[in-house]
This record gives C-alpha cells, sequence and structure tokens, in this order.
C-alpha cells in the first residue's frame, strides 16, 4: 500500500499501493482524507475476500520501521496520554533516538490538534495506510461476525480508530498477545481487552515464543470454531450492526439493525465477547467420574 517501490508479482502478493509512503507528520497530514478512506475500503474489501475464500478468523499483522510513532500518536490521541507514557523502544532504539522519537510524536499532536471525535481525520494526520488497512479488516471482519486477532502495536493503534468509527467492532477483536511496547499497554486497557500471552522481545510485533500453560489447561478450552448463534431472541435485545458498506460514511454511534441472529458470548476462560462457540454451549470435555474409595 505504502510501499516506495514497485514489487514484482507474487503469488499471494495483493498490490494496492495508494503511494510511496506517507508523508511527514511533523510538518503536514500523513494522508489526505480520500487516501485514508481508500486505504481503509481495500481492508474492507480483504476482509471480505478472506471470509468468502472459507477463512474462519482473521489475523492482523504489518511490515515496516518507524511505524510504532505513528502507532503512539493514534494511541495517545484516543486514549489521553502523554507521548512520553505510549511511546516505545521499538525494535531496541537507546534513550537519546527514544527521547527524539518522543518529540516527533509531541510536535505532531501539537500541529494538528487531532479530534478523537473525527477518527478519520485522526488517522489522516497522524496514521499510516497500515493503520487504515488494518482499520478495514477489523470493520470488514466484524460486519461478517469473524473474529480478528490483533497482533502489536500497531494493530492496537488501529482498533481504536476502528472503534470510534463503530464502536460494536469490539465484538470481533481478540488480543493475541501484548508486547513490550506501552502503546500497546495503554491500547488494550482502553479497549478493554485481555491479551492471551505476553511478549518480552525488543520488537513490537513479534509474538510470544510459546503459548501460556494456563491457556492450554483451560476448561473447556479456547474456542477454535466460531459461528453466530442460532438462539432465537427478540429484536429489541439485538446489537446494532457493524457497518458493511463504507466504513467513512458511518457515524460513531454505528447503524442499523440485524437481519441475522444475535451472537453471543462464548463459554469458558479461552472464550471471545460476541462470538459462539462450534457447540451448543456445553464443555468440549466429558465430566470427570466421581472418585470411588475402597472400604
Amino acid at each position: 500500500m505504502g510501499v516506495s517501490s514497485d514489487l514484482p508479482a507474487t503469488p499471494g502478493l495483493l498490490p494496492r499501493k495508494i503511494r510511496a509512503g506517507t508523508s511527514d507528520m511533523t510538518t503536514g497530514p500523513a494522508m489526505t482524507r480520500e487516501e485514508a478512506k481508500k486505504a481503509i475500503e481495500v481492508g474492507i474489501e480483504t476482509a471480505r475476500d478472506l471470509v468468502a475464500a472459507g477463512n474462519k478468523a482473521l489475523l492482523t499483522g504489518e511490515m515496516g520501521i518507524a511505524n510504532t510513532t505513528a502507532s503512539a500518536a493514534l494511541i495517545s490521541v484516543f486514549t489521553g496520554a502523554d507521548p512520553a507514557e505510549v511511546t516505545g523502544r521499538g525494535t531496541g532504539i537507546n534513550d537519546e533516538t527514544l527521547a527524539r522519537k518522543t518529540e516527533v510524536v509531541r510536535r505532531a499532536l501539537e500541529l494538528h490538534q487531532p479530534d478523537p471525535a473525527d477518527p478519520i481525520g485522526v488517522l489522516a494526520a497522524v496514521g499510516g495506510f497500515e493503520h487504515a488497512a488494518i482499520v478495514g479488516l477489523l470493520l470488514g471482519g466484524a460486519s461478517l461476525r469473524t473474529p480478528v486477532i490483533l497482533d502489536g502495536v500497531s494493530a492496537g493503534a488501529a482498533a481504536l480508530v476502528a472503534r470510534a468509527i463503530a464502536p460494536e467492532v469490539l465484538a470481533a477483536c481478540i488480543a493475541g498477545h501484548r508486547s513490550a511496547e506501552p502503546g500497546h499497554v495503554a491500547a488494550l486497557n482502553k479497549l478493554g481487552l485481555r491479551p492471551w500471552s505476553t511478549s518480552t522481545s525488543a520488537s513490537a510485533k513479534a509474538p510470544a515464543p510459546s503459548w501460556p500453560s494456563r491457556w492450554s489447561r483451560a476448561r473447556p478450552g479456547p474456542c477454535t470454531r466460531w459461528r453466530p448463534s442460532t438462539r432465537r431472541e427478540s429484536p429489541k435485545s439485538r446489537p446494532a450492526a457493524v457497518p458493511t458498506r463504507s466504513a467513512c460514511e458511518v457515524s460513531p454511534g454505528g447503524t442499523g439493525g440485524h437481519s441475522r441472529p444475535p451472537i453471543r458470548t462464548c463459554g469458558g476462560r479461552g472464550g471471545a465477547p460476541g462470538f459462539a462457540t462450534g457447540r451448543t454451549g456445553k464443555s468440549p470435555h466429558p465430566p470427570r467420574r466421581p472418585h470411588r474409595t475402597r472400604a
């Protein structure tokens, strides 16, 4: 989307370039409002294509250097935290570079004075194309009732933007892990998401190398099959729908009502809010037999 050079045709690679990188956010907007909308719509279309191809869950991810700076700016806007509290070392920068990075975030926010009530405007001012695409992927996945796993601080920053556009999107969000970036911690706390694992890697995007044993021992265990609940409820109890068209046309309050059955919370510690298990709410493990003692 924002790679500076033209990449050769590669199987599995989707060329969706908008332009060769964003602009310097300390001197002007990182992108235009129309570019931000276009990047969001790319994410929505990608989510639709992936789900149509049979994928039952989506995983966000991005690749880049210095994009944790833009992530810190977005997180600062939507959490109200000071830039120094949400700006981290990324791939392992030293104290001098960290101070300069924090100052860049502060200067950008002072220049644009972004309004969290205008999430598209915030995204255009201090975000990146990757953030906008992840916002679209979250909106698209949620509209199709497909869980989306958030990986890393950039995905957490994008989730804050997506929630400002349509609060219902959180029903589809799962925090895959918590990185060492302070901004990631702030974002997950603001979103109210509990991470499945913790990473101490210097990279803000690298997940933990092993799955925590407390999740593997959980009963009934993490859900691996997802589908809407078939339980019928009155129309008044149904949640508002997440937008399925252009995310840029949606007000922060969400719109509409459901034409599909409502979704319910998955049982067990490993569940995620807003989705039902592949079973009927029962534990996949058989009941334990009572312990017998000899006389």
